[in-house]
């Protein structure tokens, strides 16, 4: 197996280091200490090393958060690349932790105060020190991504740390992602960014504030539509990249339409479409094919958010293996992590949301591993599998609804057929009633019939 925290560091806003970000950022890795070598000490040493030692021998580095992360990645062979060759693939930043707008996937105003300890702004003195730390060390970084839990422009020196990373990496790609309810300045786009995400989840307010609660989508879009027009009259080649989350509230065709004129608009670069796991996510776009794409010359593309099927089979089939060598400790893990998944897939699932087949398959194999788990183990040791067996059952209850309501359609289809011959045969001669008398009565009708009667009786 492989995660993030094998090639990727999380700079939180107080400095210290967590075990990515996702359920792993509620592991503090590091604690700031200015007397370490960030690239010594930490990326290349025992911080780090300990997480390697255990991917590389396909074991969950710490399984109490493990089997609730996302970024865990069962199905991949772990890399030992990265560490050989001293290169990290993301350095993400968190400016600050701090955020005025209120979206239902993120943290609440609450949790962000005890989320972390203070600071909650990160101080650019200790940015520099772990950079030049890495810098010191040789170690390559491919990306260095401002962002995290709140918003990177609420610190006020986050065009600062950004020059920063740009001096002491030159070559090293340099992001942020940003839900733009600010000021763009014309000065920002000679920082030394190389790509910025703008967080914009809708076509006007309406569309955009179920989700981006407190926010102003004007301003949000007068941000973007002006940075972009700074880096084109500056000559700066920026990437500028509008990512549009999809919800049940902003996925109408019409509106990704929309959304694809508004983006020529402003004058972005690029225009990103993400299938997501949070929240209102949207019940009527699982993949890129569903999205309607005109052609007006903005690249559109699809990121998806959701969880790995390849590593929920892959735990399971790991969870089957567990049970038969009887190590039930090991299954256990295994299962708690594909039940946790599954649970975090279709948590948000509506009455009327569907699981897709290879979904169903999945299910049917984690409930049969779990049978043969429980009769050594007892029952209730993965409580998430109660939830999911409710999400299960009642998304099977959806389908058989609906194709009931379509086997009835077709019996009505059939009947008002009938009726149609026998009004035929009551206008017509006998010379044809004879023939539609036996076409109704034909072996294969009458057969057809039956069998339609019997599923319908069944259901």
């Amino acid at each position: 197996m492989d995660c993030n925290s094998n090639h990727s560091i999380f700079l939180r806003a107080n400095g210290s280091l967590a075990c990515w970000d996702d359920y792993g950022s509620l592991l503090t890795l590091q604690p700031f200490e200015s007397v370490l070598d960030y690239g010594q000490d930490v990326y290349l040493g025992k911080t780090f090393q300990q997480i390697r030692n255990k991917l590389s021998q396909n074991e969950m580095p710490f399984p109490e958060f493990c089997t609730q992360c996302y970024c865990l990645a069962k199905h991949l062979q772990y890399n030992s690349s990265f560490s050989e060759n001293k290169e990290i693939l993301v350095f993400q930043v968190e400016p600050t932790i701090r955020c005025t707008l209120g979206c239902p996937g993120c943290m609440t105003p609450g949790e962000r105060k005890t989320r972390i300890s203070p600071p909650y702004d990160l101080d650019i003195a200790v940015l520099e020190k772990i950079l030049c730390d890495l810098q010191r060390q040789q170690i390559q970084i491919r990306t260095i991504d401002f962002q995290g839990h709140g918003e990177p422009l609420l610190n006020k020196n986050v065009w600062q740390m950004i020059q920063l990373a740009k001096r002491l990496f030159p070559t090293t790609k340099i992001t942020m992602c940003t839900n733009a309810n600010s000021s763009s300045e014309p000065e920002y786009v000679s920082s030394g960014l190389d790509e910025i995400i703008f967080a914009i989840d809708g076509i006007d307010q309406p569309s955009y504030l179920p989700y981006r609660q407190n926010g102003d989508f004007q301003k949000a879009f007068k941000f973007m539509k002006d940075f972009a027009s700074h880096a084109r009259q500056q000559q700066k080649p920026i990437k500028t990249i509008w990512k549009y989350i999809l919800f049940n509230h902003n996925d109408a065709p019409e509106q990704l339409q929309r959304a694809q004129e508004l983006a020529k608009e402003a004058g972005v670069t690029d225009l990103v479409f993400v299938i997501t796991q949070l929240g209102p996510k949207s019940s009527r776009i699982f993949d890129a094919e569903q999205i309607p794409i005109i052609d007006n010359g903005v690249t559109v593309s699809v990121w998806n958010y959701l969880v790995d099927l390849q590593s929920i089979r892959q735990s399971i089939d790991e969870a089957r293996n567990w049970c038969d060598k009887q190590e039930y400790g090991k299954a256990e893990e295994c299962l708690q992590y594909s039940a946790m998944m599954v649970y975090r897939r279709f948590r948000y699932n509506t009455e009327e949301s569907l699981i897709p087949e290879a979904y169903q398959e999945a299910l049917y194999e984690l409930f049969e591993v779990y049978e043969r788990f429980s009769k050594h183990c007892g029952e209730n040791k993965i409580s998430e599998l109660d939830t999911v067996n409710s999400i299960f059952n009642k998304a099977m209850r959806s389908k058989f609804k609906a194709q009931n309501t379509l086997i009835q359609q077709q019996a009505q289809e059939i009947q008002q057929q009938a009726q149609l011959i026998d009004r035929i045969e009551s206008s017509l001669s006998w010379k044809i009633t004879t023939p539609m008398r036996s076409i109704r009565n034909h072996p294969y009708v009458v057969h057809c019939l039956r069998h339609i009667q019997k599923f319908i009786t069944r259901l």
